[in-house]
C-alpha cells in the first residue's frame, strides 16, 4: 500500500499538476482507504519552489488553472 503517481499535467507557465492514488488502511477501525489526490508544483529553473496539495484531481487542476 502507499501512494502511486498516476498522471502528470503541464499547467502552463511554471506549474505542474500531479495526480496520485493513495491506498492504505485507517488506523481505527482498519478500514481500507483508497483516494485520488493532487499536488500542484511551482518550478523555477527546473527546481521545485512550492507545493500545494489538494483533496482531489479537480481541485488541483482548478487551482493551477489547468481545468479540463
Amino acid at each position: 500500500m502507499g501512494s502511486n503517481l498516476k498522471e502528470i499535467h503541464d499547467a502552463g507557465g511554471d506549474k505542474v499538476v500531479s495526480i496520485q492514488r493513495r491506498r492504505n488502511r485507517a488506523k481505527s477501525p482498519g478500514l481500507p482507504v483508497d483516494m485520488r489526490l493532487a499536488a500542484v508544483y511551482t518550478l523555477r529553473d527546473g527546481q521545485e519552489t512550492r507545493t500545494e496539495r489538494y483533496a482531489g484531481p479537480v481541485e488541483g487542476r482548478k487551482a493551477a488553472g489547468a481545468e479540463e
